[in-house]
């Protein structure tokens, strides 16, 4: 077997079952030869704990948890380090998010392709920043607005005293040096709200770029229309960027 797919786990509860009881609280995964592996769904009170997945070349964690275990995220990371493909939905971004505020260390990351399910919301925004500087050396990056779950509330509020969308980026210590390729999917940037999210986001891009080779924005989807001013306005921001490579094109996709 190449490819496992993990979609949650779900029991009964016994009102007279010992919760505390270990041995039913992880589930292990054992999957040497398994090249790609994908966790979705909801687990309730079971951990995640893989071992020997060394084989591993793409990762996909999509998962959504009743409780903020975020010892259990970061120790997926720890094991998912050697990955060439990693893909990190909402939830997860959210749970980083929670432990950035702690002074945790992300683990060092590996991977070269990174797929992120996100628009740069606040609560996804900090544990984006920690995770893209964990993961110095991919070359392309995806960011899609599409998740299989719905924004959720787990205790963090954004700090009034943070910096705004405008300067956090800019601010944050350099990341995508590397990085070759950007790519967005959806008709999101267009909106007010995140437009003012993105485009600093890509402002850093780059800045940071220095062998940046392309944007490429997918924002048209067959049945929506984009008014001229909306496509102008975003158009002019980006040409209005500086870049560190001679090389980077910014490119419209007409459809997805």
């Amino acid at each position: 077997m190449k490819k496992l797919v993990i979609g949650g786990y779900w029991h009964q509860e016994d009102e007279d079952n010992d919760d505390d009881n270990d041995e039913y609280k992880e589930l292990t995964i054992w999957a040497r030869n398994v090249t790609s592996l994908e966790i979705n769904g909801c687990f309730h009170k079971k951990i995640l704990v893989l071992q020997n997945v060394q084989a591993l070349v793409d990762a996909k964690l999509y998962y959504l948890e009743f409780r903020t275990n975020q010892k259990m995220l970061s120790d997926l990371l720890a094991s998912l380090g050697h990955v060439e493909k990693l893909s990190i939905g909402q939830w997860c971004l959210e749970c980083l998010t929670i432990l950035e505020s702690s002074n945790w260390r992300c683990p060092w990351m590996k991977c070269k392709y990174l797929n992120l399910s996100t628009r740069l919301d606040a609560l996804e925004r900090p544990g984006l920043a920690i995770l893209l500087q964990s993961c110095p050396q991919v070359e392309t990056l995806i960011i899609s607005s599409e998740s299989t779950f719905g924004p959720n509330d787990f205790g963090f509020n954004e700090d009034p005293n943070d910096l705004t969308e405008e300067n956090y980026w800019i601010s944050r210590p350099c990341w995508g040096r590397r990085l070759k390729t950007l790519r967005i999917y959806g008709t999101w940037i267009y909106e007010s709200r995140y437009f003012e999210q993105i485009m600093p986001f890509l402002e850093a891009v780059l800045k940071n770029g220095i062998v940046l080779e392309k944007i490429i924005l997918t924002p048209f989807k067959y049945g929506i229309s984009i008014y001229p001013m909306q496509h102008a306005r975003v158009t002019q921001k980006l040409l209005s960027f500086p870049r560190s490579s001679e090389d980077a094109v910014i490119v419209f996709s007409a459809s997805y």
